[in-house]
């Protein structure tokens, strides 16, 4: 630590040189051999009998660490090096040098290299040597962490003297323990480890003790040594219930937090093995074993003698802010635990205060092996591991389907989930699921899909994203709702109309209607409506209320007429279905006209702007288009009843006079009111369009004689639009139309596709040749000239007409 460190690095703080020195073959500290200082350098060392004028020198301590066969290194005390020595260095007999043994010697410069060497080496003593400096006062601090046993043992050994003072890797080793201390007003921390302790009694955290200060001369890093014990830290008993007995262990269940302890039967109280069991009330002492909390000095109480909570006599009202998270996501190596809810409340004196609520887990007894067995969780998705000697009645046979109350807890040996203190409830105490009371009615939104199992399925295996369908009703306060469902005694088709019940999963709050039963089928409910479009094949039926259209094929008509004698605005009756995932009109009957009631319609024929075209908006659901009156002030803005005239009216395909006709935005239209027979609104009918006429002329015509072009002229310039001969009008035949007669006719424009087409084409004269055959060039006096671009050819191959 860096402010450790600070702290020693004036002499003035703390006071080095003593002479105390740590040896790590003996364990135990000894006056140093120098008798001088013990600082970072070391000075005035005895003369050496063969080099005596070495009183003068700087003379260094060290170990030798390594020996070849002419050479070796020396690991230095006072340096962070190790430095290289030659046998002709040392005085005595080279063969007696072992590596580990102390030296004394001078540090020189190799000529050649420019590297630090050892010179004039003198064995010393063993324990003479020592890596640590280390303070003359002892300092008084507490216990933080105790220091636990890790793998390899290093935060075991100590680094004084020998090949253990080469590093200071012990100094941070999580196997340390850790001591606070004061000085000058600041608090540090200081490591030490097991065998830095010297003394017979134990010491635990929060203890107070006395401890020298040392520092590594070749790194700087501070322990504690001599570590000795001054006062006991006060011990607080904690109270709890046995709910798990090994062969030579146990967990205790805590009343103060929601945890439990290990304890070893070596700390029971004398006479108190006899007494435990499961449930058993005990008391006791909380220390720090390897890091890890443990139970000791365990006393057996009287039953009932440990209370979890304690109730208060009043009762308090207020609202739940968190509720309590029973279900959660497990799988392959990672699980989420349930959480605890919160409740807000109003307490007297101290406002608003937030209060965590929790309950049991409930479920009910699946499978039981020898010894242990799985509980199958009422209110999470998921099955859980017991033994046997969690369940706190211990007279009772265990039977499959069994309903249970339980704790979750983790399992301390693979960290997953389990249940203890598995108590036996009465049957029916367990409820999987809520099945409400009521009865409810709906309507088939989505089918089932035809590949899904006929099987009825469990309701507690159901997946929430499975195949499913759904229906719509309308809940006990009159709102719609939409609810799944997942099986059906019967095949369900879209409009039937049925009767179920709502299941409320309890896990995790999955709704499913059971018990459907069909009240009447789609296709006994009949709808009635006017056909609004007819094509080759299939058309489309606006429904009686004007608010959407459906699409047909003329093979739905065959079983009660034929779609060959369908003509627009024909009342028709059908049913509805689904087919390809889109609603459509099925089994489709012609009624007699008037069968269906249409509006009043109000005298006086109005004027108006077309503001929405029909099937123009973003909202699929808004099929009528939106027509603005004009106020002309010859017709009133109000009905013949007194009724105002809303600023827009709706309109649909069935109030067009002419159905060919797609009006565009803006489009100037004539159009009555008409005003429905219960009151229930207006819109615009007889709707006929102001928008002038263009003419041109028959560019071409193709694909056999179905469609073809024409050619015209607007203020935009030249231009072509498509036609078909289903849009000819005025009496003419579709085989008396050829290219280069003129035409009148109308431009639509496709609200899907945004494509133009030509309608209402009406023949006004005889062929003219088309533009694209004639050439004109200017001519003087303003003149125009023709001239024939191509000449006609004969049979042999000749232009122009021989005279026969």
């Amino acid at each position: 630590m860096a402010s450790s460190n600070s702290l020693v690095s004036s002499s003035a703080q703390v006071k080095m040189g003593s002479g105390l020195n740590r040896s790590h073959s003996q364990g135990s500290f000894s006056k140093s051999s120098g008798g001088g200082g013990g600082g970072a350098v070391m000075s005035a060392s005895p003369a050496s009998p063969i080099y005596p004028n070495t009183l003068s020198s700087i003379r260094e301590t060290g170990i030798i660490d390594k020996l070849m066969p002419t050479f070796g290194f020396i690991i230095c005390c006072e340096r962070n090096e190790s430095i290289f020595f030659h046998f002709s260095q040392y005085s005595g007999n080279s063969s007696d040098l072992r590596a580990g043994d102390e030296i004394e010697f001078e540090v020189g410069t190799d000529s050649r290299t420019n590297k630090l060497i050892a010179r004039r080496l003198v064995k010393l003593p063993a324990g003479t040597v020592s890596f640590e400096s280390i303070s003359e006062e002892r300092l008084l601090g507490k216990v933080d962490c105790e220091p636990r046993v890790v793998s390899g043992g290093s935060g075991a050994s100590g680094e004084g003297g020998g090949k253990g003072g080469r590093s200071s890797k012990a100094y941070a080793d999580p196997g340390m323990g850790r001591i606070i201390y004061e000085r000058s007003g600041e608090f540090f921390f200081i490591p030490y480890a097991f065998t830095d302790v010297n003394d017979e009694r134990d010491i635990h955290k929060g203890d107070e003790v006395s401890f020298y200060m040392a520092k590594n001369k070749r790194s700087g890093a501070l322990r504690a040594r001599l570590v000795r014990l001054v006062q006991p830290a006060t011990v607080e008993t904690v109270q709890g219930i046995v709910k798990t007995l090994k062969d030579s262990f146990g967990f205790i269940e805590r009343a103060d937090v929601e945890r439990d302890i290990f304890f070893h039967y070596s700390e029971l109280s004398q006479g108190a093995e006899s007494e435990m069991a499961m449930g058993a009330c005990v008391e006791f002492v909380i220390q720090s074993r390897q890091g890890k909390e443990v139970a000791t000095q365990i006393k057996v109480l009287p039953s009932d003698s440990v209370q979890f909570d304690s109730v208060a006599e009043e009762l308090f009202q207020g609202a739940v802010r968190t509720p309590v998270i029973r279900s959660f996501t497990h799988g392959r190596g990672k699980e989420l635990e349930p959480q605890p809810g919160e409740l807000v409340y109003q307490s007297e004196g101290d406002g608003i205060t937030n209060l965590p609520y929790a309950h049991n887990d409930q479920g009910m007894i699946a499978a039981l092996r020898d010894g242990f067995g799985f509980i199958r969780c009422a209110e999470r998705d998921m099955r859980l591991f017991f033994h046997f000697n969690e369940v706190i009645d211990t007279e009772h046979k265990l039977t499959q389907h069994d309903e249970v109350e339980f704790t979750v807890q983790n399992d301390y040996t693979n960290e997953r989930l389990h249940a203890v203190r598995v108590k036996i409830l009465t049957p029916g105490s367990v409820q999987f699921e809520e099945v409400s009371e009521r009865v409810f009615s709906g309507s088939v939104e989505d089918e089932l899909p035809g590949e899904c199992g006929r099987n009825k399925p469990n309701i507690l295996k159901i997946q929430a994203d499975g195949d499913r369908g759904t229906i719509h009703y309308l809940d006990s306060s009159g709102e719609p709702q939409v609810v799944s469902y997942y099986w059906a005694s019967e095949a369900l088709q879209f409009g039937d109309q049925v009767e179920f019940r709502v299941v409320t999963r309890s896990y995790d709050k999955l709704v499913t209607a059971v018990d459907i039963k069909v009240i009447q089928k789609s296709k006994d409910i009949r709808f009635r409506g006017f056909v609004a479009t007819l094509k080759d094949s299939y058309g489309f039926i606006e429904s009686e209320e004007h608010d959407c259209e459906l699409f047909f094929p003329f093979s739905s008509c065959n079983k009660f007429c034929d779609p060959r004698e369908l003509e627009v605005m024909d009342e028709v009756e059908y049913c509805i279905v689904r087919k390809s995932n889109r609603l459509a009109a099925d089994e489709i009957k012609k009624l007699p006209r008037g069968t269906i009631t249409t509006e009043q319609v109000q005298p006086g024929v109005r004027e108006g702007n077309v503001l929405r075209p029909m099937k123009s908006s973003e909202d699929p659901q808004d099929y009528e288009g939106l027509i603005k009156p004009l106020s002309n002030g010859t017709t009133p803005n109000s009905t013949h009843n007194g009724s105002p005239l809303p600023p827009q009216l709706p309109y649909t395909a069935t109030s067009l006079i002419d159905h060919r006709i797609v009006l565009q935005e803006g489009d100037p239209v004539q159009f009555q009111v008409g005003l429905a027979v219960d009151g229930g609104g207006m819109r615009a009918v007889n709707i006929v369009s102001r928008h002038a006429f263009l003419r041109g002329n028959v560019e071409s015509i193709k694909g056999q004689g179905q469609y073809g072009f024409i050619s015209y002229h607007n203020e935009g310039g030249p231009g072509s639009v498509f036609f078909h001969m289903n849009s000819l009008t005025g009496g003419c035949d579709p085989g008396d139309l050829r290219p280069g007669d003129e035409v009148e006719f109308l431009i639509s424009v496709s609200h899907k596709t945004q494509k133009t087409s030509a309608i209402h084409v009406k023949k006004l004269s005889a062929s003219v040749r088309p533009d694209r055959l004639i050439r004109r060039t200017s001519m003087p006096n303003n003149l125009t000239s023709t001239v024939i671009i191509r000449q006609p050819k004969g049979p042999d191959g000749t232009k122009g007409f021989s005279q026969q």
